[in-house]
């Protein structure tokens, strides 16, 4: 009987609640879905499924499918997709947005985005929940004349600045809707990324997320990553909840998990929560002229920038060895420069600027 009226209470609230936009609340792998200034941050068109659920074990708890498509296109620009089907209690809400960003290079590896967002929002009832509920009196017509349902246009936008292995990122993803007053759910991320050796990197992150009538909500999070390749990470939200991630990027492929364990009024209901994030992405493999690639004018400005760096440490006191791994960088950059001009860089290509630019990164410490 309590669980019953537990979860009668969670169906009340998540019905008020309903009318009003669907929280987002699958963030830890998926930055694209509530910042569109993350669209085409991959080296190519990244297809993503991101499906999760809460408090398991309540009937009527939420769950959240998204899929999305992102890519660069030409220099700065980047587009994408997104659809969501957002399940509450007695209510089912969708959304499908197109994303536009735009990259402005500020300083050498720093760089300013901005996105924007627009599509189509529809919440409704699901009638076919309440039959034979012997708490619902079925000969309300409100609820079969669709008072409950209604579709709004939605608008979004979005900002990410990139300060070397600082990253600061603001979202406001439903800042427009038809037939309301504008809202102020913000999401708010700060992380950095500081390399403990060449395989191993530690990265602080803090979220800030507000809804208005709701508490707020502040993540504190600590990820370690391998190589780029395997990630684990472990969340205290201001709620109570822990979470914990893992994750791999195998070539192409990602795939990661987020468990969250449930704390508060619904701890002897539901032990947890669930996240999957699977992502794919198709390489670009000829320069700017598909989706998703560097743009021949990035291209041509992150070999001069990086011809400019092994300049100036070979101008500075170092031994014998650096001085000969500088000059053959100079020589291999050249190359690469001229092909970058020519729009005939490769993938292969982009991969090598990648290790030279860790490169020139260690060699910086061994001068120092």
């Amino acid at each position: 009987m309590k669980k019953i009226i537990l979860s009668l209470s969670l169906l009340t609230a998540l019905g008020a609640k309903a009318q009003d936009l669907n929280t987002h609340y699958q963030y830890q792998m998926n930055w694209f879905n509530i910042n569109p200034a993350y669209t085409g941050s991959e080296d190519g068109t990244q297809f993503i499924l991101n499906p999760g659920t809460q408090w398991v074990g309540i009937e009527g708890n939420p769950t959240n499918s998204m899929f999305g498509i992102n890519s660069r296109i030409a220099n700065n620009n980047g587009i994408g997709f997104k659809a969501i089907i957002d399940s509450r209690g007695i209510f089912n809400n969708f959304t499908a947005e197109g994303v536009y960003k735009y990259q402005v290079q500020l300083k050498g590896k720093h760089f300013l985005n901005f996105g924007v967002s627009a599509g189509y929002y529809q919440t409704y009832l699901q009638q076919n929940t309440l039959i034979g509920d012997q708490y619902t009196d079925q000969s309300d017509v409100t609820l079969t004349q669709g008072n409950y349902n209604s579709s709004n246009f939605l608008a979004g936008f979005g900002a990410m600045c990139q300060w070397e292995n600082l990253e600061l990122g603001l979202s406001l993803p439903h800042l427009v809707v038809s037939g309301r007053p504008i809202s102020d759910h913000i999401f708010a991320l700060g992380k950095y990324r500081q390399a403990i050796n060449k395989d191993f990197d530690v990265i602080p992150s803090v979220v800030f997320q507000y809804l208005n009538k709701s508490p707020y909500l502040l993540d504190g999070g600590l990820a370690f990553e391998w190589r780029k390749m395997l990630w684990l990470k472990g969340t205290y939200r201001t709620n109570g909840n822990i979470l914990a991630g893992l994750g791999v990027r195998i070539n192409d492929f990602q795939v990661g998990y987020t468990y969250s364990a449930v704390t508060g009024d619904f701890q002897a209901l539901s032990a947890s929560s669930h996240e999957v994030f699977l992502a794919f992405t198709i390489k670009n493999k000829r320069g700017n002229k598909i989706l998703g690639g560097f743009g021949q004018r990035r291209a041509n400005q992150n070999l001069m920038l990086y011809m400019q760096e092994v300049q100036t440490i070979n101008n500075s006191p170092a031994n014998t060895e650096v001085k000969a791994e500088l000059n053959a960088l100079q020589t291999e950059l050249r190359g690469l420069l001229q092909k970058s001009q020519e729009n005939k860089i490769t993938a292969a290509d982009k991969q090598r600027m990648r290790e030279i630019e860790d490169k020139i990164e260690e060699l910086k410490q061994q001068v120092k």
